[in-house]
């Protein structure tokens, strides 16, 4: 399962791999993750500021 980030915070999940585009900021591959650390980190760097 992977998770593809798009500028501006927008997210999709996929089973596979996504191809990659201009808009595309990260891909997660969330199978080797299972929500760690690195996971929980990049999310919190997508929370809107308020």
């Amino acid at each position: 399962m992977y998770r593809t980030f798009f500028r501006g915070g927008d997210y999709v999940d996929s089973a596979a791999a996504p191809a990659l585009s201009d808009n595309v900021w990260a891909v997660v591959n969330l199978e080797i993750l299972d929500g760690g650390d690195a996971y929980q980190s990049l999310m919190a760097t997508l929370q809107p500021v308020h």
